[in-house]
């Protein structure tokens, strides 16, 4: 599905793939090296009076700017790009598919709901938790290169950690994707019931069935919450693990650097320190954000599914029509 949302903006999936994550990876590495000339200036007498040092700082600055607005900038045309192809594809899909076997067996609240919930979290929702998780996840490879090039025994700490955060984001995902796919489901027969008793208001109200399609609507609304609530716990539980764990690994590393202060020497125990509760915030958010990303695909993939209507009519004529429109 990633690859399919990203290959909605014309180009190869694969391809806007490798280009963003190499946008990310240039940007974060100009801001990392930003920090290490800092820290390399200040600790260097002979370079701390010389107006060229400020000169080189100030261009990298310059040149880290560049890099993340470019990012930014690729982002939102891909971003752009991807949501207005999925929504003209689904758009003139819907609008070719057959009468008698779309629109006579596909309730209404079925058809609104992909142009309403699912469109809107795909065009707002995961944008904004995907680049949150591109964000978190180069800061902490920034940080292990870091701790790779100051402190290389604090990456065996790590490892154990990678693969704890991994286990628990894949646990939590296979129930939250399967909750999150339910939640959209339900979803419809409610945005279905709505658009019936307005349409169908005065013969309601004159055949005195006000409270049979209060009733209907009550139903199906609270069919609809039972998986959104357990949804939304479930997202909870996954932040009290994630916190949980992040507060054993900084306790954990605190114990190990007084235990072993003697032989490392106190400023690689502060540096792991620092480095413990950096790490453990990134994972955490991280590993949050990941699995935000991965349930919303669900409703890539239900805009996916509707890719595939059969069409009738002149399609390429309804195509040109709602580019138009857009």
């Amino acid at each position: 599905m990633y690859t399919s949302y990203l290959g909605a903006t014309g180009v190869n999936g694969r391809l806007v793939l490798t280009l963003l994550l190499l946008s990310y990876a240039l940007a974060q590495a100009a801001l990392a090296m930003l920090d290490w000339f800092m820290g390399f200036w200040s600790t260097h007498a002979a370079f701390e009076d010389r107006l060229s040092s400020a000169w080189i700082y100030l261009g990298m600055t310059f040149v880290a700017i560049l890099l993340v607005l470019g990012r930014s900038f690729y982002v939102l045309s891909i971003v752009l790009k991807s949501s207005k192809s999925l929504h003209q594809r689904l758009f003139t899909k819907v609008l070719g598919a057959p009468v008698n076997t779309f629109f006579d067996l596909t309730p209404v609240g079925r058809i609104l709901n992909r142009f309403s919930s699912d469109l809107d979290q795909v065009d707002s929702q995961l944008p904004f938790f995907g680049i949150l998780f591109l964000q978190f996840l180069f800061q902490i490879l920034a940080v292990a290169v870091v701790c790779a090039a100051t402190s290389p025994f604090i990456l065996i700490l790590y490892l154990p950690l990678f693969y704890l955060f991994y286990k628990i984001q894949v646990y939590y995902n296979v129930t939250a994707s399967a909750l999150k796919r339910m939640d959209s489901t339900t979803r419809s027969p409610v945005v279905n019931v709505i658009a019936e008793t307005i349409n169908g208001l005065s013969t309601i109200r004159a055949f005195g069935m006000s409270s049979v399609f209060a009733a209907k609507g009550r139903a199906a609304l609270d069919y609809n919450q039972r998986f959104f609530l357990v949804y939304q716990v479930g997202t909870r539980w996954l932040q009290m693990r994630l916190d949980w764990v992040s507060a054993a690994i900084i306790a954990g590393v605190a114990f190990l650097a007084v235990a072993t202060k003697a032989s490392i020497g106190v400023a690689a125990a502060g540096l792991a320190l620092t480095y413990a509760g950096q790490m453990s915030a990134f994972l955490s958010r991280t590993t949050m954000f990941f699995s935000f990303v991965d349930n919303i695909m669900t409703c890539v993939e239900r805009l996916e599914d509707y890719a595939t209507l059969p069409t009738e009519g002149d399609t390429k004529l309804m195509a040109k029509q709602a580019q138009l429109s857009n």
